[in-house]
């Protein structure tokens, strides 16, 4: 589902038939938005044990409310900044509270994105 609303994205910049469409067309095939979407997080303390990719991490999202990913690579004891993938579902719309990555700002939704810094459990 998430690949579809990517390429249905990227389908209706390329028939704008502009330069800045097209642009906007390659920004979502390179970095998706509805796929792939993920956050950078500086953590308040560094890490206390080293995390592994792939494992469930929690953390604070901007509306105050848990949200679950996973981890976007290894990371060690003492690293302060981590990557964190958003899921991703088959529910067509809304399948991910976080969608950025290649998207306009009008078409993103970072109303359930991680907050910048904070800690991860």
């Amino acid at each position: 589902a998430a690949i579809s609303m990517d390429q249905r994205e990227i389908a209706s910049f390329v028939g704008f038939d502009s330069v800045a469409s097209f642009d906007q067309a390659e920004q979502v095939y390179r970095q998706g938005g509805n796929s792939e979407s993920f956050a950078e997080l500086t953590l308040v303390a560094p890490l206390t044990a080293s995390i592994q990719k792939d494992a469930t991490i929690t953390a604070t999202a901007v509306d105050g409310t848990v949200v679950a990913g996973t981890a976007y690579t290894n990371y060690n004891q003492g690293d302060s900044t981590i990557g964190v993938r958003y899921p991703t579902g088959d529910a067509y719309l809304r399948h991910v509270n976080c969608r950025v990555g290649g998207l306009p700002a009008s078409l993103s939704d970072t109303s359930q994105c991680i907050e910048e810094s904070g800690s991860v459990t």
